[in-house]
C-alpha cells in the first residue's frame, strides 16, 4: 500500500512536507537516494526477512526487491548506478558485500570480507567506507574497501565515535563526537576540525550526511532524552548553519543529490490514552526543502554557502 500527496500538508522551517511516499510491510530502517535522484533504495523488515526495495520515485513503482535472511544485520548503500548491501554471516567472523548496477545487463556479485561490517557509506562507485569489527573485545576499525579487488585502505584503527561518513572525494570524514560536536577528520591523517558544536542544553547531534558535491554536511539534532523533535541543518564548510527541516520524532533521513528533497522516517508516539499519534515506522516520508545556492564560478574566487538564519 502506498500514498502520494500532491499538495503540501505542513510547512516546517522552510520545508514543505509532502506526506507518505512509500509504505512497507514492516519497519523501515533506511532509504538512500541513487546519484541521479531517480531511485530510493529502501531497507525494511518483514516477517520473511529484511527487504531491499529499489523504488522508482519518478514513476512511483518498485523496480526490484531483494530479501535477506531475517537473522542478519544488513546495511544498504548506493554509489552512482551501483546498489548494494552488507550482511553478517551467522556463526562466523565474516561479512558479505553484495552489489549490482541499475544499468541494463548488469549481474549481481558478492564478496566476503573478514570481520563484522557494522556500517557502510559510499565514497565512489568502486569504493565504500566500512566500519568493521574484527574482535568483539576491540573497537571497530574504519577502512576504504575497494569493491573490485577486495583490498582495504585502513583509516582509523579505533573508531570510538559515532556515525562516520565520508565525502565524495574521499579526503574528509565527518563524525559525531559525544553527541555535542560534529567534527571533520582528514582521511589521510591530520588534526580534526570542529565544524559545529551545540550550545543548547539537552540538544544532541544524531546523524550526518554529506551533500554529493561535498560543499555541505546535513546533520540532524534532537532535544530531550526521548528525541521526539528533530531538526535537520545544512552546514557549509564555513559560515552559518541553515535550518532546512523540523519534524516530530524523525529517525533516519537522507537528502537527494539536488538538495531539494528529504526522505525520512518517523517513529510512532504513544500518547496517554494508548493510541499512536504522529508517525508510522513503516512509512517513507518526503519533504521539499529550499535547495542550496549554486556554487560560484571558479573565476570569482570561491563559493557561496547559501546559509541564513
Amino acid at each position: 500500500m502506498r500514498q502520494v500527496l500532491s499538495l503540501c500538508v505542513l510547512m516546517l522551517a522552510g520545508s514543505c512536507a509532502l506526506g507518505v511516499e512509500y509504505r512497507a510491510d514492516g519497519q523501515v530502517f533506511d532509504a538512500q537516494w541513487t546519484a541521479d535522484g531517480k531511485y530510493l533504495v529502501i531497507l525494511s523488515e518483514t516477517p520473511d526477512g529484511q527487504v531491499i526495495d529499489v523504488w522508482d520515485a519518478t514513476r512511483n513503482e518498485s523496480v526490484s526487491r531483494h530479501t535477506v535472511d531475517r537473522v542478519d544485520t544488513v546495511s544498504v548503500f548506493t554509489c552512482g548506478p551501483i546498489v548494494g548491501y552488507t550482511r553478517l554471516i551467522p556463526g562466523s567472523n565474516q561479512s558479505t558485500v553484495t552489489r549490482w548496477s541499475l544499468l541494463p545487463g548488469s549481474t549481481q556479485t558478492t564478496m566476503t570480507v573478514e570481520g563484522w561490517v557494522l556500517d557502510v557509506d559510499c565514497q565512489h562507485e568502486s569504493t565504500i567506507l566500512v566500519e568493521i569489527s574484527l574482535d568483539r573485545r576491540d573497537g571497530p576499525k574504519l577502512s576504504l574497501l575497494e569493491l573490485d579487488s577486495g583490498s582495504q585502505v585502513p583509516l582509523i584503527n579505533h573508531a570510538t565515535n559515532y556515525d562516520y561518513r565520508i565525502n565524495a572525494k574521499g579526503d574528509v570524514l565527518s563524525v559525531t563526537t559525544d553527541s555535542k560536536s560534529l567534527e571533520l577528520i582528514p582521511s589521510g591523517g591530520g588534526p580534526r576540525r570542529i565544524l559545529a558544536s551545540l550550545p543548547v542544553a539537552g540538544e544532541e547531534f544524531m546523524y550526518a550526511r554529506w551533500s554529493r558535491d561535498g560543499r555541505f554536511v546535513y546533520a540532524s539534532t534532537r532535544i530531550g532524552l526521548e528525541g521526539r523533535v528533530r531538526t535537520i541543518w545544512r552546514m557549509p564548510m564555513g559560515g552559518d548553519w541553515e535550518k532546512v527541516f523540523t519534524g516530530d520524532n524523525v529517525t533516519w533521513f537522507n537528502v537527494n543529490p539536488a538538495g531539494d528533497t528529504i526522505a525520512y522516517g518517523r517513529q510512532p508516539i504513544a500518547i496517554s490514552w494508548g493510541r499512536l499519534a504522529v508517525g508510522d515506522s513503516r512509512n517513507v516520508y518526503l519533504a521539499h526543502i529550499e535547495p542550496p545556492t549554486p556554487s560560484k564560478p571558479a573565476a570569482t574566487g570561491g563559493q557561496t554557502n547559501g546559509a541564513h538564519e
